[in-house]
């Protein structure tokens, strides 16, 4: 089970409630499978894939590995996106709710 602290500091508890805590970049996966979420910084760029110069203003970011679930201010869509290496998101798909993106995970 994960859990966050107000600074954004994530620990987790195992099947058998070890606790561990998460330290560095996530890794890489192209399907997520287990449970560990991130809220990320949403001082950071991030762009619609299919438009170079389209960017959205994100509300904030949950971030699973290299995927990213982004809810915009303004914007009653989610999209999901991949982690860039310099930080930047770029989005690739939008669902009308956090359920749907979660899903499509």
């Amino acid at each position: 089970m994960l859990h966050a602290d107000a600074r954004g500091v994530e620990a987790s508890t195992d099947d058998r409630g070890t606790a561990a805590r998460r330290v560095g970049p996530p890794a890489d996966s192209r399907r997520i499978r287990d449970r560990e979420a991130v809220v990320l910084d949403a001082d950071r760029v991030v762009r619609l894939a299919l438009s170079t110069s389209r960017t959205l203003r994100p509300e904030f970011i949950l971030g699973f590995h290299s995927l990213c679930i982004v809810k915009p201010l303004y914007d009653a869509d989610w999209y999901m996106g991949s982690l860039q290496d310099d930080g930047s998101v770029d989005c690739w798909a939008a669902y009308g709710d956090l359920h749907e993106a979660l899903r499509g995970l």
